[in-house]
């Protein structure tokens, strides 16, 4: 076979809403429900961009393409990831201040880029956080550091790219047009 051109796969990119109770990993010994199983049905060769604890839901980028990956998840590009959350108890004015500040939490400084109250939905108040660099379980250890419970945490957006009207489980193709204007956005912030 020699001389035979081998061609790369064509780029793909998906969105996903991760359900709560679906592991971010590809497959699980113990065989619990993870995204590996929602990718096989799409039939192509995708793996998820970062990852959502499995008591978070919301989105996942799911791509092939390592670089676009990359500039997603690496810290210097400092892309914004939006998310929703649902806690037990409104936070005070010097508590809010203190994450945006940042927290000593397990030797490291975790902090939120911005935090804004949303209102109240029953008994549980809700607040938008936008984090620029993601640690592992950065929100819930903030929260746990203040003696707030988190009721319920979504991920709404990377980027510019948003769930839309995506429900837990669905994937939807992703236009070039998004994909293109978080690329420039991720490059532009790198140096």
């Amino acid at each position: 076979m020699e001389g035979l051109k081998v061609r790369p796969a064509p780029p793909r990119y998906y969105v996903f809403y991760k359900p709560r109770g679906v592991l971010s990993t590809m497959a699980d010994p113990q065989g619990r429900p993870c995204v590996g199983d929602y990718i096989r049905r799409l039939g192509e060769r995708v793996f998820p961009v970062g990852r959502l604890d499995r008591d978070s839901e919301g989105l996942l980028l799911l791509t092939n393409d390592g670089d676009f990956a990359e500039r997603i998840l690496h810290p210097r590009h400092h892309v914004a990831r939006v998310y929703q959350v649902w806690t037990d108890r409104m936070l005070t004015a010097a508590e809010r201040q203190r994450i945006t500040r940042g927290l000593r939490c397990d030797g490291r400084v975790l902090r939120a880029a911005e935090l804004k109250r949303m209102g109240r939905e029953g008994k549980s108040f809700v607040y938008r956080i936008v984090l620029r660099e993601g640690r592992n379980r950065q929100i819930r250890r903030l929260m746990r550091q203040l003696g707030v419970r988190i009721l319920r945490l979504r991920r709404t957006a990377i980027g510019a790219i948003t769930l839309g009207r995506l429900e837990p489980g669905e994937i939807a193709p992703l236009d070039w047009h998004r994909i293109g204007y978080l690329r420039p956005a991720a490059a532009d912030q790198s140096g």
